[in-house]
């Protein structure tokens, strides 16, 4: 299916985690698709985008309640920005996602219950779930009960209980089943608003990306380059304005929680 359609009618798109790899692929392809469109992006890294947010750095370092007042705001200033210049969410994607530290990856996903311990856990539940729960809070306050949007969070196919066969991983595993908890309580909330927001996990394949490239090694199935992933995220999520609440592959096949 060509979306390259639904691409040109964009008007403004926001994006959590922009400084990541797929999130920079995705900024790539829509701007190449439409160069008028609107940019709001989001991450702890400085941005040349349209419209940037800056979280800080220390976020997770200063307790909740300075976690709750450095979200609210964000939410805040976006949201009189977004009265101000009367901009629609058209599109949100959250390509958020913590599996381990760049530099100590041997921190990484544990093999044994015997590896688990609480600063892993901190955070990968901080990154994976709770920023991305805010980012959703943020886009419930933006809602529109006029035009259609779509709200997509990039997932791990690691996250689906029925389909864990092998095991292990266990902090990441659980931060995403908890990530895709928050996406399908999120659709209830909003079809019972009436809010015309999609909402829906996508697991993007492996990617040659700065998070999984220690991971990689040995790997049988296709890695995609970032661009190539782009381009399945948001081709499934234009191919059927009805689906709200569901966990996909990359493909767009469908994949069970």
């Amino acid at each position: 299916m060509d979306y390259n359609h639904f691409l040109k009618k964009l008007r403004h798109v926001v994006i959590l985690g922009s400084d990541s790899d797929i999130a920079q692929a995705i900024i790539k392809v829509l701007k190449e698709a439409n160069p008028e469109i609107f940019i709001t992006t989001l991450s702890r890294k400085m941005s040349s985008e349209s419209s940037h947010y800056q979280i800080p750095s220390d976020l997770f370092q200063t307790g909740p309640e300075e976690f709750d007042k450095s979200w609210e705001s964000i939410i805040d200033e976006y949201t009189a920005q977004r009265k101000k210049n009367n901009l629609e969410i058209d599109l949100a994607i959250s390509c958020l996602g913590f599996l381990h530290e760049e530099n100590n990856p041997q921190n990484g996903p544990e093999k044994s219950i015997r590896q688990i311990n609480a600063t892993a856990f901190l955070k990968s539940f901080e990154a994976n779930y709770l920023q991305n729960a805010f980012f959703a809070k943020l886009l419930k306050n933006n809602s529109s009960r006029q035009n259609l949007s779509h709200l997509c969070f990039l997932s791990a196919k690691v996250g689906s209980i029925s389909d864990n066969k092998i095991g292990g991983w266990y902090n990441y595993r659980a931060s995403k089943s908890a990530l895709n908890m928050l996406v399908k309580n999120l659709s209830i909330e909003l079809e019972r608003n009436k809010a015309l927001t999609k909402v829906i996990s996508i697991h993007p394949g492996t990617t040659h990306t700065k998070l999984s490239r220690p991971f990689s090694q040995g790997v049988k199935h296709k890695i995609w380059n970032p661009k190539e992933s782009a381009h399945h995220i948001l081709q499934t999520i234009f191919s059927n304005d009805t689906i709200n609440g569901e966990f996909y592959h990359w493909d767009g096949s469908k994949i069970e929680w």
